[in-house]
């Protein structure tokens, strides 16, 4: 039950997690109960202006590595283990992404998503057309959507060999690589928390000493996180194809229709719906919407096709 610099067990932790846990019958409760409260009470915000459990509860908005991290704690603070898994979505480039687990004697490590939670409850349409299955906020603890891929398990990783730490009154105030955690600026890829990586996503790197005088340029993210694309395979591969280019050739129709009133064309763009509905629905992306509306075009492409 660690106390991390991201993720701290103290009396404030202590006594929070405690107080939100008070009606629960055992871990496994008491877990769901800090899954429900986290996902209540605080606003999904990305990029977030400060890093860590302690400053989610100040701003009481972040990403989902501020929503993993105040998951974190709490448990920890009440005797449950958990982790803060760092990874990304098995789908495009550079799809960052943080959860937990949390582990419950007689089921063991149990998946918990508090920000995808909080989204899907909160937010329902921001994945409406995402290539990520996603699932109801409630099943987010638990469950996942077996898209994902981890990069460690766990943040606040001891860096092996020791990592030269700059102070950081050595370094220029126009650095832009600062997060502020525990109110303190710290600087990625310049410093430590007491020897450990923040997180590793999928490594942290160490910036050349010589970057320190040279004239500052805003960095990428690449620059702090590398780069990576994940890519899917089989039929799920042929399934996004389809989807892309279906709604490629749909714009190419709506924009034929500015220029001709060929008879074709709307059972060409009606066709093109039915097959981004079914691409939707095969890979098991909001299959209740897609369910209706796949029914409401292929209406629309029979009229089409025997008016």
């Amino acid at each position: 039950m660690r106390s991390t610099t991201l993720s701290p067990v103290d009396d404030e932790i202590k006594s929070l997690a405690s107080k939100i846990t008070k009606d629960g019958k055992n871990n496994l409760e008491k877990a769901k109960l800090l899954f429900d409260y986290i996902v209540e009470q605080f606003v999904y915000h990305y990029p977030p202006k400060k890093r860590g459990a302690k400053s989610f509860l100040q701003e009481k908005r972040g990403d989902c590595g501020e929503y993993s991290s105040l998951f974190s704690s709490c448990c920890r603070a009440i005797g449950i283990p958990c982790r803060t898994l760092i990874g990304t979505w098995a789908t495009g480039k550079l799809s960052a992404h943080v959860w937990n687990e949390a582990f419950i004697e007689g089921k063991g490590w149990i998946p918990v998503d508090c920000s995808m939670a909080h989204v899907q409850k909160k937010k329902k349409w921001q994945f409406l057309f995402s290539n990520i299955k996603t699932v109801p906020w409630e099943k987010y603890f638990g469950q996942t959507e077996n898209q994902r891929i981890v990069f460690s398990f766990d943040a606040d990783l001891p860096l092996n060999p020791e990592y030269p730490h700059i102070r950081g009154e050595e370094i220029p105030k126009q650095i832009d690589s600062v997060y502020i955690i525990q109110d303190r600026p710290f600087y990625w890829g310049y410093q430590t928390l007491n020897g450990n990586a923040p997180y590793m996503q999928p490594v942290y790197v160490r910036f050349d000493n010589e970057n320190l005088a040279e004239p500052v340029t805003k960095p990428k993210a690449t620059s702090y996180l590398g780069v990576w694309k994940v890519k899917e395979s089989g039929m799920r591969s042929l399934l996004l194809s389809m989807k892309y280019g279906a709604f490629i050739l749909l714009l190419l129709t709506f924009l034929a229709e500015l220029f001709t009133e060929h008879s074709s064309l709307p059972v060409v763009k009606a066709s093109l719906f039915v097959m981004i509905g079914l691409s939707f629905l095969l890979r098991r992306e909001r299959v209740l919407l897609f369910s209706v509306l796949t029914f409401l075009f292929t209406l629309s492409l029979l009229s089409s096709i025997f008016s």
